[in-house]
């Protein structure tokens, strides 16, 4: 790991020397501190669908929310994206950009193993419908 690494918790290290050993799975809970909107993130990491992927819930920030405000955001990431992540070496392809793009990684905390999640096919909530009510 280098220096300028301050994202990386204990764990993740942990588990990617290890080669998660005592933590069976491809995919892994993350939560995520980013650079920027949690928003524009999640967008940005559409394209690295193989290695993290990010719910649709974070692509449009609540109601009543400034959309930069918010810079937390919760994930899914494989072994292969937390091992980018520590180590400095060895990637190529998809790997090679994921690691570029994981600089708008600000800091990372690692949670249990879960099986993958298809893609949300939530939309974004709009404001709510306005109703008029006839009178009787």
């Amino acid at each position: 790991m280098t220096e300028d690494k301050k994202l990386i918790a204990p764990y993740v290290e942990w588990a990617v020397l290890t080669n998660f050993a005592y933590l069976p799975g491809e995919w892994y809970r993350v939560l995520l501190e980013v650079e920027g909107s949690a928003a524009g993130f999640a967008s940005e990491m559409k394209k690295f669908k193989g290695l993290i992927k990010v719910p649709s819930i974070y692509e449009t920030a609540p109601r009543g929310f400034d959309e930069t405000g918010i810079t937390f955001c919760t994930a899914i990431m494989t072994r292969t994206a937390l091992a980018a992540l520590v180590s400095d070496s060895g990637h190529d392809g998809i790997v090679a950009e994921f690691k570029k793009a994981s600089a708008l990684i600000k800091r990372i905390e690692l949670g249990p193993s879960t099986p993958d999640f298809l893609d949300s096919p939530a939309n974004p909530v709009g404001p709510p419908p306005t109703t008029t009510r006839s009178a009787k």
